[in-house]
């Protein structure tokens, strides 16, 4: 599910107007304005709170963002993202490293052999599995409030969106469990930039 390498076609149409009528409609954007207000308050409140001590502010900026961003997607800030972080880690490790099979990319057999395609596929396991308990827990809390009839007060954040979409029924070409994975994945891998940075600074 990506619209900006998605060809042009129905598939393409119907990814930007779930992006501008769901995601990114002025509607929506105003609906997380809390989230903003709120952060933005606990940040300004931890300044004031250490007067004469010197502040990383471009540290506390990035850890702004990322909370935002983590509500927005998540309703909350994401319990998996620390061992996320941990995995991108890993797989940063991995990519960067030398290994046989770059050399001779042609020889398949050497790809078979290599301890790299194992670890890339333990850390592709673990990603998915995180992927999955955040679908799930979407999915739970969306049956919750179902039988607690109590639909005004739960603000949707982007997975719950998602899902609504994909359970309507709606769809020329309906969204799938990996489309709704990839969409989370790649706002993890903002969060994690954010927290990359935020290390660097700090």
């Amino acid at each position: 599910m990506n619209i900006g390498f998605a060809p042009y076609g129905g598939y393409w149409r119907q990814l930007r107007k779930i992006f501008i009528l769901e995601l990114l409609s002025a509607k929506r954007v105003q609906s997380y304005k809390s989230i903003r207000e709120e952060e933005v308050r606990n940040l300004i409140e931890s300044i004031s709170s250490s007067p004469g001590v010197p502040i990383n502010f471009s540290k506390k900026i990035f850890s702004l963002t990322s909370t935002i961003t983590s509500r927005a997607t998540f309703g909350k800030k994401c319990k998996d993202q620390d061992e996320f972080i941990t995995v991108m880690g890993e797989t940063i490790k991995l990519a960067g490293g030398f290994g046989v099979p770059d050399i001779f990319p042609s020889l398949k057999f050497l790809h078979s052999i290599s301890a790299v395609k194992p670890a890339l596929e333990r850390i592709h396991q673990r990603v998915d599995t995180i992927l999955d308990d955040i679908v799930n827990e979407h999915k739970t809390k969306k049956k919750a409030t179902v039988i607690n009839s109590d639909k005004s007060s739960q603000q949707e954040d982007l997975v719950d969106v998602l899902l609504r979409v994909q359970d309507s029924g709606d769809l020329e070409f309906p969204i799938t469990a990996n489309n709704l994975k990839a969409v989370i994945l790649v706002c993890l891998e903002d969060i994690h930039c954010f927290e990359e940075n935020d290390d660097i600074l700090g």
